[in-house]
């Protein structure tokens, strides 16, 4: 999983270089042709960068044997889909119910630790600040009070 989050934060997250931002050199949205047995697909497609990378990180790893590139646009109805035709293969015996299960971990996982990088969206969790970044915080104030505090008895 350590490969997928380099590879979506050097796509997709604004890079500081030589104390500039860069912009990232992907979108999510950003539309390319996969052309016909390229990837997992059986004709040539249009479809995102986006896309593309929910088939590695979900479909490729358990399902590439018995499920084509899945091209819907990831939403309630596009996972509900998909999720019928998991449980159709697991019905049938062509997946297991550990298939299943990392299915069900990489997707909570991806929705969890990745979605303001891949559905920049504004949520109260994108808008707070990290631990880190609040612990330093209230460093650098307890250091300025305590300096306040001096200037203020001498």
């Amino acid at each position: 999983m350590i490969s997928i989050i380099l590879l979506l934060t050097n796509l997709f997250v604004k890079n500081l270089v030589n104390g500039k931002v860069q912009q990232s050199r992907f979108e999510p949205q950003d539309v390319f042709t996969l052309k016909k047995g390229e990837y997992l697909n059986n004709d040539t497609i249009e479809t995102t960068v986006g896309s593309l990378i929910f088939n590695k990180f979900i479909i490729e790893p358990r399902f590439s044997k018995v499920m084509n590139y899945n091209n819907e646009v990831i939403n309630n109805k596009g996972l509900s889909n998909l999720e019928s035709k998991l449980s159709e293969l697991l019905k049938d015996d062509k997946i297991t119910t550990e298939d299943f299960a990392d299915y069900l971990n990489r997707i909570q996982w991806l929705g969890n630790k990745l979605h303001e990088v891949i559905a920049s969206s504004f949520t109260m969790r994108g808008m707070k600040p990290v631990p880190k970044v609040i612990k330093e915080r209230d460093k650098l104030n307890k250091k300025k009070n305590k300096k306040s505090i001096r200037k203020k008895v001498t």
